[in-house]
């Protein structure tokens, strides 16, 4: 009989299946079924006039379409003739879909989400959008968006798929520049990445309900807060790390270390390891044949002392309320983990099925398990010689489209689960994630590899001598057992040693802070990872989410390659040989544009011209030719990381930019009204809907801001700051024992007592359990010394260069005790958190209405803002079920249904912040440095064009549309109806005009005065514009100003400069250069390095003084870029240059 555990965990089961079949339907359901076929009707009719195949002249087709639809007829025509479009190309179907989503106005009625029966009521029926219901304005902009792929060019152009200027295009846009489709498919699913990782994770991590509204589970946060805030029940208590005391307490239980025995009290095993039998013989797991392990040797928790800690360090004397609820929440977690578990294996599944559908398309002459064969089954010898004879069927094109489709992916696929630093994931009672800090798991796997050698050794000799230590003599299944042992061992140890050696410069996503898995090193990996030492495994509040994050990755990363293979057999099977390797090309670039790697290229201006090196690992290679250089394209890419992360933590950090960020939710007044922008704020701040709106807003990931900032940057940064420091001080006093024994052999002794009180001291803040002795037994080389101590110097510069990102955009910062306490350190922590905090609050404004205003805020407010005001318009159109409001919705496909449409707006309105949102001019590590700063004004700059092209298409006249000429009239009626109508009117009849009216009556004006400011010489402006400019208030109304006017009037500025008379002065003219170079796509760098070329240029030349001023204000750069004290060592350094 079933348990009500069972029961509740069933139900869990089902409603996460049930939300994963439901996306899977939205995701394959074709969207050209999203779309009404509004010529059915005319079919019909020309089907029993006309026999099949006779030709039919269009004259008699658009006077038949007059006479069925009347004064809508033109309308109509449109309609039929976009969703024959779609029709032709399933591909770009989805895009043109969105298109039209994205413009649909205020209060147009396009949906027929609802319907009227026989008896007149409204009832609910399939989701259509009816298109001839669109302004006939917004029908030309989507029919002339819909034509654009047919105006593709192959070559380089000026802006077509592989133009000279593409490079600054986001994907999304060059996907329209695409005929096949296959571009826009890549992207959706590379754009999207980020996001279906956040909403995988936030099935766990958030609150859950079933479509009835009631709640499943409150999340794992919310357990955590939970497990925390039982320390308020030890009021006397003063231990102010109670509450991370119980989040320790949390994970050891939920592996199975602590429990409690039949008296009520707190037991632990103190041990870990083979599980053996009453003759010391290990245990074997009867399906792969691997040793047993397993907890060792339980103990009282009160009387247990942890290595390197102190008696009863782990334990905690709870009240009985606090236990009470702690065992309470110990279930929670439970019931969340058996469901995250069977989740995983059944999307794990789902994504190789994806990848196999892809393939067995691609293939239609092999069988299926054929095609998993020489996909994902290349491993050992005989299983290559199998996939020799499966290739063997495959015609020369076949075997082409294999190795370009294998090179691609075939290290990002993984058919099972690895962690990296982590044990196995496997089913099993009281599993737990456990996962390993990465400077104390290199480390364990020494102690490992020691452990292993010594094991085979001793196994060895008994096998030898026939008989035990005791002198019992072995039988011969006793031999037999031995002998298998021995091979086992013999094989952990061999596949320890070569990971032992390979993780220093493992592959490493330096963004998300996440060791990434070979597929070719997977066995090595699952023969060992039973064999770690659990603990040692990390037991802080980010386990659970970093665990999360790699399963939803894997599963993620995995469609993601199913969509790439798509992507390719689409270009292949439609574009012609020249276009399909440029597309096939830069599909497989943008694929890997999420994991950061070595090898993505970035196309700058002169790549074109030059053979110049446009990868990490390109430059890498050049800059090893320089003497004395010998590094690796991951740790040049840590570098660019480094250098990135805190350029953003030290330009970002004040209050300017938080409110230049928030007065861009003003951008909302341009895609809708006044009114609708009420509403949302409305709903956003009605406590009756908000927790629903948040909730929803959650699971679609939109807050996620990926490589921008983002959890995984900073999540468990104390405790890796802290073992970071304890590793590198370790391996330095290794290499000073080393260097001591040569230099006085004689001392060893001394050297040695040395060496372990120096690392006994820093193992007491460690977590780790190695001993002291340890360290010496593992017979490091000085080279592997250096090159652990170089890469955990680099990441201890990595972690610090975050930790500003954080403070910069959460305006959070928490100080790391330091390893070496003196007299002096806890006043100089107390004093410095003081400053930080003051300084904290004065750039958050002292928070209002008890939220500070950050960075992060505000950004989540921005999108949060724009996804409630297009899922309203969304539905209100009728997109969506009508019965209820959609925050009210708790079917998975109706949540999903409204996600894709609220992601789809807000972006529109807000852009992406992640590098797969922009062109390839940013991509790699050295790109992002050339584009700093600059991801959303490029973004800005293609949408304020867009407002200008949509506006003017929507009043071309139809022959112009279809052969894509210029129209001179249009440019005539665009400003006459956008002078005529006003309001409501202009929003309901031209949208796109209305949207381009409200641009020219706020951000144009704005953009002209902001630069007629800066230049103005007029005396008496001098103070107003250096109060304007340079102050906070003025710097956040320059977020809802744009480049693109500011370039196109920078002509006449220029002019009426010279006109002047002050075209002399050359600080004016600098002054102005710079001002317009910095409205362009050049980022931090390029202009960074125009500024110091400018400075020397002035100091070659006579102007001493002033490129002296101009050195010191670029050399800011290293003392803390906009930092409050940055601003007072300039002017102190130009003083001593003066003086």
């Amino acid at each position: 009989m079933a348990t009500k555990c069972d029961i509740a965990k069933a139900d869990a089961e089902n409603i996460i299946d049930n939300q994963e079949h439901k996306e899977e339907y939205l995701d394959k359901n074709s969207k050209v079924n999203k779309v009404l076929d509004e010529g059915k009707e005319l079919q019909d009719i020309l089907d029993n006039e006309y026999s099949t195949g006779q030709f039919v002249d269009e004259s008699v087709i658009n006077e038949k379409i007059n006479k069925l639809y009347g004064k809508n007829s033109e309308r109509k025509k449109l309609a039929i003739k976009i969703r024959a479009l779609m029709d032709a190309n399933e591909s770009l179907a989805e895009y043109i879909l969105q298109f039209a989503i994205e413009h649909i106005g205020e209060n147009q009625k396009v949906g027929t989400a609802v319907a009227k029966d026989k008896n007149g009521n409204l009832v609910q029926v399939d989701r259509h959008i009816e298109l001839s219901r669109f302004p006939l304005s917004s029908l030309k902009t989507i029919y002339a968006e819909a034509l654009k792929p047919s105006f593709s060019t192959e070559g380089i152009g000026i802006i077509n798929f592989n133009g000279i200027f593409t490079n600054l295009i986001t994907p999304k846009q060059r996907g329209a520049k695409e005929p096949s489709g296959a571009f826009w498919i890549i992207q959706r699913a590379v754009n999207g990445y980020a996001n279906r990782v956040s909403h995988r994770i936030t099935r766990f991590t958030s609150k859950l309900k079933d479509k009835d509204g009631k709640v499943v589970w409150e999340g794992m946060n919310s357990i955590y807060q939970h497990i925390q805030s039982l320390a308020n029940y030890h009021p006397q208590n003063s231990d102010p790390d109670l509450d991370l005391k119980y989040t320790a307490f949390f994970s050891r239980f939920m592996e199975g270390r602590v429990f409690q025995n039949d008296n009520g009290e707190w037991m632990i095993y103190a041990d870990y390891g083979p599980i053996t039998d009453e003759r010391n013989f290990v245990q074997f797991h009867d399906k792969t044949n691997d040793v047993k392990h397993g907890w060792l040797n339980p103990v009282l928790l009160k009387d247990f002392t942890p290595q390197n800690k102190k008696k009863g360090d782990y334990y905690i004397e709870m009240t009985p309320r606090s236990k009470k609820e702690f065992l309470e929440l110990t279930k929670k977690a439970r019931k969340i983990d058996d469901a995250v578990f069977e989740y995983f294996q059944k999307a794990m599944q789902s994504s190789l099925e994806s990848i196999a559908d892809e393939l067995s398309a691609a293939f239609p002459n092999l069988k299926r398990q054929e095609v998993f064969q020489i996909m994902f089954r290349n491993k050992t010898e005989t299983s290559k010689n199998l996939s020799k004879i499966i290739l063997s069927k495959l015609t020369k094109e076949q075997l082409e489209l294999y190795e370009t489709l294998y090179k691609a992916f075939e290290p990002m696929v993984q058919d099972e689960f690895i962690l990296v630093t982590g044990s196995k994931v496997e089913k099993r009672k009281n599993h737990w994630p456990g996962q390993f800090n990465e400077d104390l798991f290199k480390p364990m796997l020494d102690k490992l590899v020691m452990q292993l050698e010594n094991t085979v050794d001793s196994l060895t000799k008994l096998y030898d001598n026939k008989e035990d230590e005791s002198g019992n003599k072995f039988d011969d299944s006793q031999l037999a057992h031995l002998r298998k042992t021995i091979r086992v061992y013999n094989s952990k140890l061999n596949y320890a040693t070569v990971l032992s050696k390979k993780l220093d410069g493992y592959p490493t996503d330096v963004v998300h802070n996440q060791v990434l898995a070979l597929v070719n090193d997977n066995k090595f990996f699952k023969r060992i990872s039973n064999a770690y030492d659990r603990s040692q495994a990390r037991v802080d509040d980010g386990v659970y989410f970093d665990y999360l994050r790699n399963m939803s990755g894997t599963v993620e990363r995995n469609i993601l390659v199913s969509k790439l293979i798509k992507s390719i057999i689409t270009s292949k099977n439609k574009n012609s040989k020249k276009m399909h390797e440029v597309v096939s090309r830069s599909a497989i670039n943008l694929f890997k544009v999420p994991f950061h790697g070595t090898d993505i290229f970035r196309t700058g201006f002169l790549n074109r011209i030059l053979p110049t090196p446009n990868t990490v690992e390109g430059i890498n290679n050049m800059l090893n030719y320089i003497p004395g250089r010998n590094r690796t394209a991951l740790q040049l890419a840590k570098t660019h990381r480094f250098i990135s992360s805190y350029l953003s933590g030290t330009y970002l950090a004040g209050l300017g930019t938080t409110v230049q960020n928030m007065t861009d939710s003003l951008r909302n007044l341009i895609y809708s009204s006044w009114d609708e922008t009420r509403a949302a704020l409305r709903h956003m701040n009605d406590d009756t809907k908000k927790k629903n709106i948040e909730r929803i807003i959650e699971a679609s990931g939109i807050t996620e801001f990926s490589d921008f900032f983002s959890r995984s940057m900073v999540n468990g940064i104390l405790d890796r700051k802290l073992e970071n420091a304890i590793a590198d001080g370790i391996l330095k006093a290794m290499m000073d024992w080393a260097n001591s024994n040569k230099k006085f052999p004689k001392s060893r002794k001394k050297n040695t007592e040395r060496f372990l009180k120096t690392v006994t001291e820093l193992l007491e803040k460690s977590n780790s359990i190695l001993k002291p002795e340890d360290f010496l037994k593992f017979g490091l080389t000085k080279d592997q010394i250096k090159r652990r101590r170089k890469e955990i110097a680099q990441n201890k510069r990595l972690m610090f260069a975050n930790s500003l990102v954080q403070f910069a955009i959460e305006k959070e910062f928490v100080f790391t005790d330091a390893i070496k306490q003196r007299p002096w350190s806890p006043f100089v922590k107390k004093s410095a958190t003081v400053a930080v905090e003051a300084y904290m609050a004065s750039t958050t404004l002292f928070g209002i209405g008890n939220k500070a205003l950050t960075m992060s805020a505000t950004e989540r407010w921005i999108r949060s803002l724009s996804f409630v005001i297009g899922l309203n318009r969304a539905w209100r159109a009728g997109l969506m079920r009508q019965d209820i409001p959609w925050y009210e919705f708790t079917d998975a496909k109706d949540i999903n249904e409204a996600i894709k449409i609220g992601r789809a707006y807000q972006e529109r309105v807000n852009f992406g912040l992640s590098t797969q949102a922009v062109g390839e001019y940013f991509y790699n590590g050295w790109g992002m440095l050339q584009g700093k700063f600059k991801y959303w004004s490029n973004q800005k700059f293609g949408a304020d064009v867009r407002l200008w092209k949509e506006a003017y298409t929507s009043v071309k006249d139809m022959k112009n549309i279809e052969s894509n000429a210029f129209d001179f009239k249009a440019i005539g009626k665009m400003f006459y109806r956008m002078g005529r109508h006003r309001g409501k009117t202009l929003r309901t009849t031209h949208p796109e005009i209305a949207a381009l009216k409200k641009f020219m009556i706020t951000q144009l004006p704005l953009t002209v005065a902001f630069d007629i400011l800066t230049f103005v010489t007029v005396p008496g402006f001098r103070l107003l514009k250096s109060l304007m400019y340079f102050g906070s208030g003025s710097k956040g109304l320059r977020g809802f100003t744009s480049d693109l006017v500011s370039l196109s009037i920078s002509p006449l500025l220029i002019a009426g400069l010279i006109m002047s008379g002050n075209a002399d002065d050359e600080e004016d003219m600098e002054k102005m250069v710079k001002y317009y170079m910095r409205k362009t796509f050049f980022g931090f760098v390029p202009m960074w390095g125009f500024d110091n070329i400018v400075a020397l240029a002035q100091i070659i030349g006579g102007s001493t003084k002033r490129g002296l001023d101009n050195l010191i204000d670029a050399s800011g750069v290293f003392r803390g870029g906009n930092m409050p004290w940055n601003r007072e060592l300039n002017a102190v350094a130009k003083d001593l240059i003066e003086d």
